[in-house]
């Protein structure tokens, strides 16, 4: 996505237990209000919550409560094309959506995405999809 506009991104880490639900509770009633605003959520990680985001760039196979709820524990073929499919999605809404600054938040970024390897592939992916990009924590 080099030759486009790319937007921006608020990327809250929340950790487990801290306080994340609330923020998310909160954008969620004030969606409206953001959006006019400039901001954007997306929907393809999850409504509010996105407990899908950090799935998506796993380097191994997890049998978390995330892949077991979408029903991939037993199919290892699904949970790659799965995580492929997410990020397919994820290129294309940021080229579509690309005059707004996006607001993606998960919990589980910190909880599920624990090797170096993968923070790697998040940051690459990241740069390359989105322009500036402020992590809360």
């Amino acid at each position: 996505m080099s030759d486009q506009i790319k937007p921006n991104l608020i990327l809250h880490i929340g950790t487990e237990k801290t306080g994340s639900t609330s923020i998310q509770n909160f954008l969620k009633s004030n969606e409206t209000q953001l959006e006019s605003l400039g901001y954007y959520l997306p929907k393809i990680f999850g409504k509010y919550n996105h407990y899908l985001f950090p799935f998506a760039f796993y380097e191994s196979y997890k049998n978390d409560t995330v892949v077991k709820n979408l029903g991939l524990s037993e199919d290892n073929d699904l949970y790659k094309a799965k995580q492929k499919d997410l990020l397919k999605q994820l290129e294309n809404d940021c080229k579509k959506n690309n005059n707004s600054t996006w607001i993606i938040t998960s919990e589980f970024i910190s909880s599920r995405l624990t090797t170096l390897s993968e923070i790697q592939f998040l940051n690459k992916f990241l740069r390359s999809n989105f322009n500036k990009i402020k992590v809360v924590l």
